[in-house]
């Protein structure tokens, strides 16, 4: 189990951080790191090209992978994500700095992915995974799925975005957040994505 691991298992990753948000919950904790090293190792891939063609894009695919890596607890990589926003927020085109960062981006998040998957014992029942399981989710795996649905909608995967979105409001009833799920949920079955990430991107943080 995940109480075996330590810092110095998963470089970069700060497992005592995580495991303090969900209350240190052990399976819950192997969940949300399992979940994003499955979902989230292609996440930054062709961020040093995006810089030189859309650096508004580029700065939005930096600021989510911030919020993800720190939420996560990754310390090392969120670190680079910031710096890559404040390189980005300059005037001008992307600077040269900001193109090795996000080069460094790049590479380091599948090794971090893959450092997680040999770190954790075999998935056996994933409780994020499970059904019916239809209570409220916890705070740490509620931001964790929800910036999964972001990703969906940003590369324009509506079929995982529905299924993605289906599961939320299943697990969101009676919630501030329902009201904001539905009007996602229409979007996205009118293959609105673009619009569905906005009113997404909408919703209150912390």
């Amino acid at each position: 189990m995940v109480k075996h691991l330590s810092p110095a298992d998963i470089a970069g990753l700060s497992i005592s951080a995580l495991s303090e948000r969900v209350d240190g919950d052990a399976s819950l904790t192997a969940s949300i790191l399992r979940r994003f090293a499955t979902t989230q190792r292609g996440a930054a891939d062709g961020l040093p090209a995006l810089l030189g063609t859309d650096k508004a894009a580029a700065l939005g695919r930096a600021h989510d992978l911030k919020g993800m890596l720190g939420n996560l607890g990754a310390e090392d990589l969120c670190g680079l994500a910031a710096a890559l926003c404040e390189l980005l927020r300059q005037d001008g085109p992307a600077p040269a700095d900001a193109v090795a960062v996000a080069q460094q981006i790049e590479r380091a998040l599948p090794r971090l992915c893959d450092a997680v998957i040999s770190a954790l014992p075999p998935a056996a029942a994933d409780p994020m995974d499970s059904e019916p399981q239809r209570e409220p989710l916890p705070p740490a795996l509620l931001a964790v799925r929800l910036d999964e649905l972001a990703e969906w909608l940003r590369h324009g995967r509506a079929r995982e975005a529905k299924a993605a979105v289906a599961e939320l409001k299943s697990r969101a009833a009676g919630t501030p957040l329902q009201p904001l799920l539905e009007d996602v949920a229409a979007l996205v079955a009118g293959y609105r994505l673009r619009d569905a990430l906005c009113v997404l991107e909408q919703r209150p943080h912390g």
